[in-house]
């Protein structure tokens, strides 16, 4: 594509400061995203992406929860890579086998395909095709410590990422 752009993402470290991978980039949102407390500047409030705030806000009513996760998400990730398009599916679950207590767990999948220009019209390239944005794996956070403690699964993809 003539007009590829890349993205950057800065980021607080004495090795890097700033990264291009774009699933790294996509990781380095969700972790903004777990651990904002839910309020910014009133210049940006507008496109705060806050779970704490959004689980308080929403958490009686699940489904309304994981769509509007779902909605700001792929809709950030979607404005921040133009040369990508990003699909979200986000789903609430039972925490525990005993429904009883009310505790779900908020399990998302984010699929990325390049963008093809047809007729001077940029869309997705073949979502067949798509890929993961985020490695599988759980997030979890100790809550002695509020340490958030990254399991990612053992796959191929865990090992290598290769874009088209």
């Amino acid at each position: 594509m003539a007009n590829e752009k890349t993205t950057v993402t800065p980021v607080l470290s004495t090795k890097v400061g700033y990264l291009t991978d774009i699933r790294d980039q996509v990781m380095t949102l969700f972790r903004f995203m777990i651990m904002n407390p839910g309020s910014t500047s009133s210049l940006w409030e507008k496109d705060l992406i806050s779970f704490r705030k959004l689980t308080a806000q929403y958490e009686g009513d699940r489904d309304f929860l994981v769509n509007t996760l779902n909605e700001k998400v792929t809709r950030v990730l979607n404005d921040m890579f133009h040369d990508y398009s990003f699909q979200g599916e986000f789903r609430a679950e039972n925490y525990d086998e005993d429904e009883g207590t009310g505790r779900y767990k908020v399990v998302f999948s984010i699929l990325l395909v390049k963008n093809i220009v047809v007729g001077g019209t940029v869309t997705p390239d073949n979502m067949e095709e798509a890929i993961p944005a985020v490695i599988s794996g759980t997030v979890t956070v100790d809550k002695p410590t509020n340490n958030i403690i990254l399991k990612y699964d053992r796959t191929l993809d865990t090992n290598s990422f290769l874009l088209k």
